[in-house]
């Protein structure tokens, strides 16, 4: 039982609600209360109102309890806290080991569709036979900005002479595009796995159908595909600035670094919105847009710090030289994905700290459930 008072805000916040609540449902719940007590004070049962309004007293009694009680800086500590502990409970370093292995599966057909998209888009100011080498000089230049290592940039450039070397071929396509369907959707269900295991949700059993699975897998799909075509425009875009930043600033002497800060915001803007729709459509969870805005920004900053200190990483290091050229080009793949998946599973569990402890918390689709982990001793 709660009474209203003037410190009791959270409770005349809701006689506020019931006061503008609509007619019919105003007269079912006046028709609930009990009566006006001497002194004006009107005793609130949660029984006597509905699920909705009981929930709403909840959320406004803990918000009221979260903004007085703490301050600013002891919130940010506890969405860094969060963030961490949540990193380590749901064990994000095996969830990021197996999205490399399907990452590294999907590669080469990935590959090959980006160089035949690419291809096509360059046969429009280019001759076939230069279309092609542009495509690949492109991606080769992409690859050694990301890795940082010249023999993994040696991998790639190997796997697009191979694809280059075998295309033309209608069955070359066709395996190729089988072959993206299997590793990307591997890669899809990964990604999706590992965000509900970082958000506490699963997909509900009982209204989980074959169809509804199989549908949720193919709109992830085509997102991760249309989010593909968007990060190759940005690659594009970024490659005719810096080429047009090196023409101007030898022509009218154009400061070449702000050509570079220009190519940076274009890959920056690109980065956000990939992990802004990932975040709000791939999981089995309803998150707010202003969370995922913030879960976004923290995430890109987080991606490209991240990225920065593994290129310094593997340009001064060489892991797997002893297992051959081969092998180590291998492990260095493997290390620049495995760790650019734990960037992005810390940067899903910073969403949720923060929309647990600022934002309204994600909450499980009408397709999903909550996962409640319990231990049970036994003696």
């Amino acid at each position: 039982m709660f009474r209203q008072s003037a410190s009791n805000r959270a409770v005349a916040a809701t006689e506020r609600d019931l006061r503008s609540t609509p007619l019919a449902l105003a007269y079912k719940l006046r028709s609930k209360m009990p009566e006006v007590f001497p002194g004006g004070e009107r005793p609130i049962r949660f029984a006597s109102l509905p699920r909705t309004m009981s929930w709403h007293v909840g959320i406004l009694q803990c918000r009221d309890r979260r903004r007085g009680d703490q301050s600013i800086g002891w919130r940010v500590f506890k969405v860094i806290k969060k963030t961490f502990t949540g990193f380590v409970d749901d064990q994000c370093t095996t969830l990021s080991a197996a999205l490399a292995y399907y990452t590294i599966f999907a590669l080469p057909p990935v590959l090959y569709l980006l160089l035949t998209v690419l291809v096509f888009g360059f046969s429009l100011a280019y001759t076939d036979g230069e279309a092609e080498t542009e495509a690949r000089t492109l991606l080769e230049d992409q690859a050694a900005q990301l890795l940082g290592n010249e023999v993994a940039t040696e991998q790639i450039t190997s796997i697009l002479q191979r694809e280059s070397d075998a295309g033309g071929h209608w069955w070359k396509t066709l395996l190729s595009f089988a072959g993206i369907l299997v590793g990307a959707t591997g890669v899809v269900g990964a990604i999706q796995s590992s965000l509900n295991r970082v958000w506490s949700v699963r997909p509900d059993p009982a209204r989980s159908s074959m169809k509804t699975v199989l549908v949720k897998r193919l709109l992830s799909l085509a997102m991760i595909l249309g989010l593909g075509f968007l990060l190759l425009v940005s690659l594009v875009v970024s490659t005719i600035l810096s080429a047009i930043g090196a023409r101007l600033s030898s022509v009218i002497g154009m400061d070449e670094v702000l050509a570079r800060g220009i190519n940076n915001g274009v890959q920056f803007v690109a980065t956000f919105v990939v992990f802004a729709a990932v975040f709000k459509w791939m999981p089995d969870a309803k998150v707010l847009w202003r969370d995922v805005a913030v879960g976004a920004l923290i995430t890109t900053l987080l991606f490209l710090a991240g990225r920065l200190g593994l290129q310094w990483y593997l340009s001064n290091s060489d892991p797997g030289a002893q297992l051959g050229s081969a092998a180590a080009s291998l492990v260095v793949i493997l290390v620049w994905v495995y760790y650019s998946s734990m960037i992005f599973l810390l940067g899903a569990e910073a969403t949720q700290a923060f929309a647990s402890v600022y934002g309204g918390g994600i909450q499980p689709d009408r397709h999903a459930v909550r996962v409640v982990e319990s231990i049970q001793r036994t003696s």
